[in-house]
Order: C-alpha cells, then structure tokens, then sequence
C-alpha cells in the first residue's frame, strides 16, 4: 500500500492554497458590501447638491456641487468652498482617491431677508476632479463625502461605468 507523503514540501502549497483562498474570499466579500453600498444609494435619488459628472477627454473625472444648493444662512463668499476642500474625501472601489483637484466659478451671489438685509452669500459651482486612471474597468463604485460650514456632513454613492478603459 502506498500512502501519500504529507511532508515539508506539500505544506507551503497546502498553507499558500488556504491563503489564496482566504484572500480571495475577504477580496469577494469586500466588492459586494462595496455594490451593495453604492447599488442602495444608487436606488436613491441623485441628490440635490450634486449637480453632475462627467469623465473629461483629458482623463479627469469631474464631480459638479451646487453650491447654492448647500448655502444656509450665515454662510458667506467662500465659506462653502473652503469647507469643502478641507473635508472632501472621494473613495472608488473602497480606495480613497489622493491629488483631489478643486474648483470654482467665480461669482458672489447675495441672500437677503424679507427687510433687504444681508444673511450672506456664496460662490458659483464647485467642480472636484481626479485622474481617470484610478477607475476600474467597466463598473466603479464612487463614494463622495464632504462636510458644509455648519458641519452637516454630505454624501452620496453611485455606480459609474468606465467605458473609455473597455
């Protein structure tokens, strides 16, 4: 009878196949609590402060805010903008996204109340921008959050398809 040989060499196969397997379970199960995330958000109605994306030809992806849409009273010039850059954060596929570029129209719109008083005023639209080569191919996961001046926190996911990289 011949028996097989479990010895020191087939034990690093053995512990690498239950590491490989372990890892890509963990990789599995992290991507679909990732889908999960961005498909319930996605089922969810665009919000009001997100005026738009697009991927650019120059291999930027582009993320347009209202900013009129996140002004609340007491909020003047750049307030909004600044809280924005000091708080965003922009995370595809579950990987922060780094070198986030900012933007702004440059325009002060006024608030007054019923009596012609100034509550404070706000900039034109903000645009955040980061390199394409940090999406997927096909379908990517972007999560945006950011905090206004009051501190309310922002945020909102959404599925976008990476067609130029198929």
């Amino acid at each position: 009878m011949i028996r097989p040989r479990w010895g020191s060499c087939f034990e690093p196969v053995l512990i690498a196949a239950f590491t490989a397997l372990f890892i890509l379970v963990s990789c599995t199960s992290t991507r679909s609590i990732q889908t999960t995330a961005c498909n319930q958000a996605n089922s969810t109605a665009q919000p009001a402060f997100l005026d738009g994306w697009e991927i650019a030809s120059d291999d930027t992806f582009a993320i347009y805010l209202d900013e009129a849409v996140l002004w609340e009273t007491g909020d003047e010039g750049g307030d909004i903008f600044d809280a924005v850059i000091e708080s965003a954060s922009v995370e595809v596929n579950g990987r922060t996204v780094s070198g986030l570029s900012f933007g702004q129209l440059t325009t002060i719109i006024g608030h007054y109340d019923e009596n012609r008083n100034i509550v404070g005023s706000h900039g034109g639209g903000i645009q955040i921008s980061f390199r394409t080569n940090v999406l997927s191919d096909g379908e990517n996961c972007i999560d945006l959050r950011f905090e206004s001046p009051s501190g309310t926190i922002h945020s909102h996911a959404w599925i976008v398809e990476n067609l130029a990289a198929l």
